[in-house]
């Protein structure tokens, strides 16, 4: 099919939908802003619609316009567009309400999706790489498996329950986020704002969280087996109950942390500082605490394969002046 040239004046298509194949296109003789309103009714903002306008006046039928309309696919139930590429001035989509829509391997590289309503939606290998998603909407298992979430805003955005494995979140800012019982195995959180996120019950088995800021976080019965955090900030965290072992924290900061009855078997917390931390209960068989401060610390029913008392060698320690 021979590409044409698209204006306002000649728009062309065989069907009355905005629909054909995998493309949308638009009926004839009937304005731009009329199918728009028609199709998208209250998705998109009336202001979307000249921005639209003006991205496809001069692009080319069919390829370019259904790149152009691409994000309306899940209002007609498409098969998903692969690899869709949307011109930027219409990846202004904040607040919109698009849940369980298809996207994965979308390139939404700078979208303003903040308010927006994502739950359930498919992201997988979706490229988001300094998105806006401040207070959008993800929970109801929606999947961002590998997606590349790079420098992305999601303070205050909700993502309990997502799927967020092997995703790229390296120096987001998750500020206030809401992640309990997300799914974050072997996802790279390196320099990631985490300050009073909630990642209660959240799995982030082998996940990578060097120099991330954790502070006041709540990773009560979070599984954080394997998983690397050294460098990170946990000043006053809640790790109550949480799941430690075999973590790497070397040179973590986790004054005024609580791990009361976490599992620290074998995990390495040399050079960490521990000052005022509450340790009380944890399992420390195998713990690695070489020059680690634990001034002020309560170090109260520690145990050892289950047994009570464990008992710390103090000549590891960091001595104080």
């Amino acid at each position: 099919m021979p590409y044409t040239k698209l204006s306002s004046s000649a728009i062309t298509t065989n069907t009355h939908r905005p629909l054909l194949g995998p493309y949308c296109l638009i009926k004839p003789a009937e304005k731009l802003e009329n199918v728009v309103e028609n199709t998208v009714e209250d998705v998109v903002e009336n202001a979307i619609v000249s921005e639209i306008e003006s991205v496809i006046e001069n692009t080319l039928l069919p390829k370019d316009l259904g790149k152009a309309l691409a994000f309306y696919r899940n209002r007609y139930k498409q098969e998903v567009l692969k690899k869709t590429e949307l011109p930027k001035k219409i990846l202004d989509l904040r607040g919109a309400h698009l849940p369980n829509t298809q996207w994965a391997k979308a390139n939404l590289e700078g979208a303003n999706l903040s308010n927006t309503n994502l739950e359930g939606s498919d992201l997988r290998r979706a490229r988001l790489t300094g998105a806006d998603l401040t207070g959008a909407n993800l929970t109801q298992k929606a999947n961002l498996y590998g997606a590349n979430l790079t420098g992305a805003n999601l303070s205050h955005a909700n993502l309990s329950w997502a799927k967020l494995e092997q995703a790229n979140l390296t120096s987001a800012n998750l500020r206030d986020a809401t992640l309990q019982k997300a799914n974050l195995e072997k996802a790279t959180l390196t320099y990631t704002n985490l300050i009073e996120a909630t990642l209660k019950e959240a799995n982030l088995h082998e996940a990578k969280l060097e120099n991330a800021n954790l502070t006041k976080a709540n990773l009560i019965r979070a599984d954080l087996k394997g998983a690397t955090l050294k460098g990170a900030n946990l000043k006053e965290a809640n790790l109550y109950e949480a799941n430690l072992e075999k973590t790497n924290l070397t040179k973590a900061k986790l004054p005024s942390a609580d791990l009361s009855w976490a599992d620290l078997r074998n995990a390495n917390l040399s050079n960490t500082d521990l000052r005022e931390a509450t340790l009380k209960g944890a399992r420390v068989e195998g713990i690695n605490l070489r020059n680690a401060n634990l001034t002020g610390a309560v170090l109260t029913e520690l145990t050892t394969n289950g047994i009570q008392p464990a008992v710390i060698d103090t000549s590891l320690l960091k001595q104080n002046p």
